[in-house]
Order: structure tokens, then C-alpha cells, then sequence
């Protein structure tokens, strides 16, 4: 009976640990955005709180589009159009669906740990604040446009 090299058996070991730093590394496109704002302001005795206001403008945007797609539903189906956002009481509203946004967007991205080590190539970096900066212009024309 032939036995394996022992070498090979750690050459598969730090090959599949090069193969999983790879796939930790790799970042969806609002992880990248998320993590390239972060890094553009955050401060370095107050990170958390850098990461919780980025969190919350990606929450904003989040909200924004949602409102969007169920205006657009509505109007695809044959209804009309909400007149109810005008009214004070709605601010309330708002702001728990901008919380409630805000929430599932930390949910499901990376956690304040996470971004407190974490380091960007700067073509990541750059990508990541373009991608920001091109969905932030959108959502303000989509907003201008209502």
C-alpha cells in the first residue's frame, strides 16, 4: 500500500485556507460600499459610531428605493398614488421605516468588527466610493423626481 506524502496533505490544507481568505475577502457591491465609506470618514477613537452613520445612510437609500418599488407597484397595478406623505403625522412613519432599513442593512453586512480591521486595495477603495457616489446621485434624482 502506497502512502501519501505528507507534504502534499499540507500543500491541500494551505491551499483550501488561500481559497477561503480569497472567497472572505471578496465583497458584495453594498459590503465594498459600505466599507469604502467607512473608511473615507471614519475616526479613530469613535469607529462605531463611523460605522453606524454609514450603515444608516445606506438604510436611508434602502428606504428610498423600497418607497420607490412599492409606488411603482401600485401604479402597475392600476392604483393611484399615496397622497398620505404629506402629512405631519407620516415623519413617524418614516423614520421606522428608515430605522427598520437601517437595521436589516447591519444585518446583513459586514459587523462594526469587521470594519474596524478591515483594509481596501485602492482600486477597491475607489471602486466602492464610485459605486456609493453613483447610487447616492440616482436616489437623489429619483427623490428630485417624485
Amino acid at each position: 500500500m502506497q502512502m501519501a506524502a505528507p507534504g502534499g496533505a499540507a500543500f491541500l490544507f494551505c491551499l483550501g485556507l488561500v481559497i477561503f481568505s480569497r472567497m472572505k475577502k471578496d465583497l458584495n457591491k453594498l459590503d465594498l460600499m459600505i466599507a469604502a465609506l467607512y473608511l473615507r470618514y471614519r475616526r479613530r477613537e469613535d469607529h462605531w459610531l463611523s460605522a453606524f452613520w454609514t450603515k444608516l445612510f445606506f438604510g436611508l437609500l434602502g428606504m428610498v428605493w423600497a418607497w420607490c418599488l412599492f409606488e411603482w407597484s401600485l401604479y402597475l397595478i392600476g392604483f393611484p398614488r399615496p397622497d398620505f406623505i404629506h402629512e405631519p403625522y407620516f415623519m413617524g412613519v418614516i423614520f421606522g421605516l428608515w430605522s427598520l432599513s437601517g437595521f436589516i442593512i447591519h444585518k446583513s453586512t459586514l459587523s462594526f468588527e469587521e470594519l474596524s480591521t478591515i483594509d481596501l486595495y485602492p482600486e477597491e477603495y475607489i471602486r466602492g466610493n464610485k459605486l456609493a457616489f453613483y447610487i447616492t446621485i440616482l436616489t437623489a434624482v429619483i427623490i428630485l423626481l417624485h
